[in-house]
């Protein structure tokens, strides 16, 4: 059963509190899924129900609040709602930011993968309830965004791979394993020129995206031109 939620609805249980928080309260009251007028449903939410609540990535390191379920009740529902009024108004704390670091104390990890984390609470990546990739994985999904969103998830997995390969390749002292991906890349870039970097790069999205058999195919023939 589909809900819209009208302001007259939001102020009868909002009590003051900022508009924000009120999809929270609203679902801690009903239980759900809360959904923005902006995200379009794209398949069943049924294989979501298996988990006492779900969330998805917005990028590989923010969780996005446009598309999140969990029954009534929830306690991580009125941690999030409780959590507009620990912080002063004054203060900027964005909605992704909010969500992530709740679930960061639950054990969340910022690399945009699917995660179980304490009590069920699911986190999926960008591809299934933030913007659909074409892989027949997606739930829900907001235009807005949408193109960063998946810019992110094609690129970030082959970025982290190769800041992982390089920090194994050189001496503990100037391992990279801790840095942001990105900023492995630009030092790499400094030191190595564009077009070499560029090629490690190309190499890993295509291993991501192609089939194993094409893959290898294509780096068999690019070895071979190469000598």
């Amino acid at each position: 059963t589909l809900r819209q939620w009208g302001e007259a609805d939001l102020q009868e249980i909002g009590q003051g509190r900022p508009g924000e928080a009120l999809r929270f309260l609203a679902l801690h009251r009903e239980g759900g899924f809360w959904l923005d007028p902006d995200v379009h449903l794209v398949a069943p939410l049924d294989p979501l129900l298996q988990y006492s609540a779900v969330f998805g990535f917005e990028n590989h390191a923010f969780v996005q609040g446009a598309a999140f379920g969990a029954p009534a009740g929830h306690p991580l529902l009125m941690q999030l709602t409780e959590s507009y009024e620990k912080i002063e108004s004054t203060v900027y704390y964005p909605l992704s930011r909010r969500l992530t670091d709740r679930l960061l104390e639950k054990g969340l990890s910022q690399d945009g993968g699917f995660q179980v984390l304490g009590g069920r609470v699911a986190v999926f990546p960008v591809n299934v309830l933030t913007a659909d990739a074409g892989d027949g994985a997606c739930v829900a999904e907001r235009p807005k965004g949408k193109a960063a969103a998946l810019q992110d998830y094609f690129l970030y997995p082959p970025l982290r791979a190769y800041a992982q390969k390089q920090a194994k390749e050189k001496a503990p002292a100037d391992a990279d394993e801790g840095r942001n991906p990105y900023e492995v890349i630009d030092t790499d870039v400094q030191a190595y020129g564009i077009g070499l970097v560029a090629r490690q790069l190309c190499k890993a999205v295509l291993k991501r995206l192609l089939p194993k058999r094409v893959y290898e195919g294509l780096e068999r023939r690019w070895l071979l031109e190469r000598e």
